[in-house]
């Protein structure tokens, strides 16, 4: 609950983002997370109303539930070595337009992660069709992308 900070770049040792580390944090506008980065635990990011983008990196393992719960982030890019998404990762984020989810096989989804109102999720061209199957909730909104 700082809510005074605004920007943050955390050190390459940091291998997690502990449970409600920036919870309430509701000036952070922008963070970048290390390489060294494994994984994102439970409301990591709650509340954080000032975040519009995040870009996790490819080393992320695991997104954990509720990470960015009731967050303002209206984009998400999601590096290719995430494999589980957690449940209601995304609730209460209705500001959330477009995900980019750069994983070759679909990361496995927990109930509820991503909200209905989301616009696009684009995922690499070779696997549209895997991430229709697998994340049919939401097959109209998947589109190709092509990621370098």
């Amino acid at each position: 609950y700082c809510s005074s900070l605004g920007s943050i770049n955390l050190p390459n040792r940091v291998k997690t983002i502990g449970k409600r580390a920036f919870d309430g944090c509701s000036s952070l506008s922008h963070i970048e997370l290390p390489q060294s980065l494994l994984s994102i635990e439970m409301e990591a990011f709650g509340d954080c109303i000032s975040l519009n983008e995040i870009v996790i990196p490819n080393s992320v393992v695991r997104i954990e539930s509720y990470a960015f719960l009731q967050s303002t982030v209206a984009t998400v890019r999601i590096g290719n070595g995430v494999t589980s998404i957690g449940s209601g990762v995304f609730d209460g984020c209705y500001k959330l337009q477009y995900i980019y989810c750069s994983a070759i096989t679909p990361p496995i989804l927990g109930s509820s992660a991503i909200p209905t109102s989301v616009g696009i999720i684009y995922v690499p061209r070779e696997s549209v069709e895997e991430y229709r199957a697998l994340w049919n909730d939401f097959a109209n909104k998947i589109a190709a992308y092509d990621f370098e």
